[in-house]
Parts: structure tokens; C-alpha cells; sequence
């Protein structure tokens, strides 16, 4: 499942002025705070897709169902 599966080009990650690490999804308007093992797993998944199988299932589905991750052939998909 996960070859199939790439960071949404809405997704951007950032770390704010307080030292929290924040997803947002502009498609959405879904702002996460997260950890710093999975903020620093997403940016390894934006420079190569493939670091997605590394993400936990449950964290995974969490993340796709706010369209942070999508499936790769999609509008959302960001472009390769």
C-alpha cells in the first residue's frame, strides 16, 4: 500500500516560533502538532515517497484520512 501513497502537494511542514513541529494541510485547513520522530519521518517522506512504510498503520491512517498523505495518483499527489 505504501508505493502507492506520496505527501500531499497541499502539505506543508514547519516548525513554529514555540518550537512545535506543525503539519497543515491547505486543501483541509488540518493543522497538526506532532512529534519530532514523525515530523522528522514526514520530511524524509517528502524528498522519497518510499519512507512511507516506515510511518506507523495507525499514524498512517490518521494522516490519510486528513489528506496529509494521499494516494499518489491524485490531485493531491505532489508532482514527482
Amino acid at each position: 500500500m505504501a508505493e502507492n501513497l506520496s505527501i500531499s502537494r497541499y502539505t506543508y511542514l514547519f516548525v513554529s516560533s514555540k518550537k512545535k513541529n506543525l503539519v497543515y494541510n491547505s486543501r483541509t485547513n488540518t493543522f497538526l502538532e506532532v512529534s519530532d520522530d514523525l515530523y522528522k519521518e514526514l520530511l524524509k517522506c517528502k524528498d522519497d515517497k518510499r519512507n512511507i512504510r516506515k510511518i506507523d498503520i495507525d499514524v498512517l491512517s490518521s494522516l490519510l484520512k486528513r489528506k496529509i498523505i494521499c494516494l499518489l495518483y491524485t490531485s493531491d499527489a505532489a508532482d514527482e
